[in-house]
């Protein structure tokens, strides 16, 4: 990540905006149906790579007291859905959408 963000300065001078927009579901079905990797995927996916991102860019916002941060994430992570457990916030397999939901 840090290489990308170094390039993309580079090239354009500075990072204004970053628009952290991911999302991905794998999940087969119930929980006991889900496997380590597809959960893994999930929260690389809609958690993990959102907060690399904003990692790297924040350091040059701060500097220059000035940059956005947008991010979007799937409203099936705020509701409870038919057949998924209901043991995390609000559903096993969106559980990073609110995460990224309430951290924005």
């Amino acid at each position: 990540m840090a290489r990308l963000v170094e390039r993309t300065v580079q090239r354009f001078g500075r990072i204004d905006v970053l628009v952290n927009n991911v999302g991905t579901i794998v999940m087969p079905g119930e929980i006991l149906e889900t496997t380590l990797e597809a959960w893994e995927t999930v929260m690389a996916t809609n958690a993990r790579s959102v907060f690399l991102c904003t990692r790297a860019v924040l350091p040059g916002m701060v500097q220059r007291r000035q940059g956005k941060i947008i991010n979007i994430c799937s409203v099936a992570g705020l509701r409870a859905l038919p057949n998924r457990p209901p043991t995390a916030p609000p559903s096993m397999p969106w559980t990073a959408s609110p995460g990224v939901w309430r951290w924005t």
